[in-house]
């Protein structure tokens, strides 16, 4: 400010050389806003701008008039005539070749913009204290790396010049050569129409020179490309901040300079030449913010800095977290389970609804697992079934992870469906290790019995499904495969026809296990049991030679196995020994209808 320096140096006109000082005029410490600069630069070009228009004729010099209705084109006016292409076009519309525009542009439009004296006074003292900075002015575009003082003053003398090379000598010596060349290297040709409208060419914008009587320094300086010059008196802001952008590189003569003090005064002292006019006064005596708050003086009360609050633990919903239910309530593990049991006890009334046609007696794999290892050794013992061990084990699958499989041996031969469905219970149970199967494949079990099967050196169990399907499982290796016929693609429906209704071991004279099934479809199928490895299915095999089955001529055959005529369920399967020559063993077929 004023304080940091307090005059600036004069320039000869002759040899650009120091030869006095000069008082530096408050303007130019005056508070320098872009906004307003902005805004103000705005309006002011709105109001230079020149009324335009088209013809008010235009396009409707045709005596043109609408066929009306009923000859199948619109409405809209057509020029009369024959003979040519005109004639039967339309006219006047702004849809129309040749017709007027929509909304004709009048000159008595509402070109100008009412700007503030006291705003437009604040652009103006804001650029000019721009343009006494060096890097407000670098930053505009103007190469000003050789002169030797922003602001730069002249003596008077170069108002008095009259030749325009003298002057192109004077801006050369303060050092604005090398912006004049930046000028010319700028000159394009404008793109667009205005190129045939008299302004052909763009170019940069140069010195601003400003002076304060003319004594020939416009005839010297106005043919010089990108110099502008200006009264001192008449100072624009369009000249001043071309486009609205701070920083103009002015090159001021003395007396222009030290008129200024009279024109705007200090925000204390009114101006001589504006009535009652001061310059606006900084919202802020020092701008360097950062440097206010890190200063001793702040910092030496501000209070501590807080510690940063400890983030809140999150959520949990106690109907799905039960140690949340806990911190709650420390009695919902008493009540939980009565609660949990009667809900079970409730789904398994309503699936028994469902299905009136199951077995009187028969219990799911549900119900065993609601039972307790007592409860399932008291109803065991009743039942004269020794598998209170195993079925036990169904409430705490863990514990047969780590049991051996000699302790499953004893169920060689078991045929109570109560131990198949809690086999079945444990190998689809997830927190087992051994491996389950799919998702698909967890369906329950039905009354079928199952058959001990000797699958190599584990004992394997045949288990019939809901779902229709034969699945078998290892004691010792869990789920193992799907028994299921690949010579058919069975659909849904079909599927629910096939379930497997009973089933039977045959005895065979090879080492192959061969079951056979009676399934909902009237069909008979062989399976080999044997064959089955733990990722591969089993598959319905022919009828071996040594199990031939009786045809209604009492005739024998190898060939498949008869499909019933009739869509009887079939009730039971019996595998019984024989005493034929031929055969070592046979199987009777028991249907619903008695036969």
């Amino acid at each position: 400010g004023m304080a940091a320096r307090p005059v600036v140096t004069v320039h000869s006109a002759e040899s650009g050389e120091a030869c006095g000082t000069c008082a530096l005029p408050e303007v130019l410490c005056a508070p320098i806003r872009p906004d307003v600069v902005r805004q103000v630069h705005t309006a002011m070009a709105k109001n230079r701008r020149q009324p335009y228009a088209v013809a008010r004729l235009a396009g409707m010099q045709s005596p043109a008039e609408s066929w009306g209705t009923g000859r199948a084109v619109s409405r809209i006016p057509r020029v009369p005539g024959g003979g040519t292409h005109r004639s039967g076009q339309g006219a006047f519309g702004n849809m129309c070749r040749g017709g007027r525009m929509f909304a004709p542009t009048k000159v008595w439009r509402k070109w100008h913009v009412k700007i503030a004296v006291n705003q437009r006074r604040y652009a103006l003292v804001s650029a000019l204290a721009a343009s006494a900075l060096p890097a407000l002015v670098m930053a505009r575009g103007h190469r000003v790396d050789d002169v030797p003082e922003l602001p730069l003053i002249v003596a008077d003398a170069a108002e008095s010049l009259k030749k325009t090379a003298a002057a192109a000598a004077l801006l050369a010596k303060l050092g604005a050569a090398a912006d004049l060349e930046k000028v010319k290297a700028s000159k394009k040709v404008r793109s667009g129409k205005g190129k045939l409208r008299d302004r052909r060419y763009t170019q940069r914008r140069g010195p601003l020179v400003i002076y304060r009587a003319d004594e020939g320094i416009v005839k010297a300086f106005r043919n010089i490309p990108g110099v502008e010059l200006c009264p001192v008196d008449a100072l624009n802001l369009l000249q001043l901040a071309p486009g609205g952008h701070l920083g103009r590189f002015c090159v001021w003569t003395q007396s222009a300079f030290e008129q200024l003090d009279k024109l705007y005064g200090s925000a204390a002292t009114p101006a001589e030449l504006k009535k009652g006019y001061k310059l606006p006064r900084a919202v802020m005596t020092n701008a360097d913010l950062a440097r206010i708050i890190n200063s001793d003086e702040i910092q030496s009360v501000l209070r501590p800095i807080k510690p940063a609050a400890p983030p809140l633990p999150p959520k949990r919903n106690p109907l799905k977290n039960k140690e949340a239910m806990l911190a709650l309530n420390p009695s919902s593990k008493t009540i939980q389970k009565p609660q949990q049991q009667q809900q079970q006890q409730q789904q398994l009334q309503q699936h028994q609804k469902t299905q009136p046609n199951a077995q009187d007696g028969a219990r799911t794999h549900e119900q065993d697992a609601c039972l307790t290892s007592q409860q399932a050794q008291d109803r065991n013992a009743s039942e004269g079934v020794d598998d209170g061990h195993f079925v036990a084990q169904l409430s705490h699958p863990e514990a047969m992870d780590d049991a051996p499989a000699a302790e499953y041996t004893h169920l060689g031969g078991i045929g109570n469906p109560h131990v198949v469905r809690a086999i079945c219970g444990v190998f689809c149970d997830a927190s087992s290790s051994r491996p389950p199967p799919s998702s698909q494949h967890q369906r329950r079990a039905t009354d079928v019995n199952a058959d001990m099967l000797n699958g190599g050196c584990d004992d394997c169990v045949l288990i019939a499904h809901e779902d229709g399907a034969l699945r078998c499982y290892s004691l010792v290796r869990g789920f193992m495969g799907l028994l299921r016929d690949q010579k058919h693609t069975l659909s849904k429906k079909q599927l629910d026809y096939a379930q497997i209704r009973c089933m039977a071991r045959v005895p065979s004279s090879d080492s192959r296990q061969i079951v056979a099934l009676g399934c909902g479809d009237g069909q008979v199928r062989y399976v080999d049991a044997c064959a089955m490895t733990p990722t591969e299915h089993l598959k319905v095999i022919q009828a071996p030679s040594s199990l031939p089955w009786s045809c209604p001529h009492g005739a024998y055959s190898s060939v498949q196995p008869p499909v019933a005529v009739c869509s009887l369920d079939v009730s039971s399967v019996h595998a019984q020994p024989t005493e034929n020559a031929v055969t070592q063993s046979s199987v009777a077929l028991g249907y619903s209808d008695g036969s």
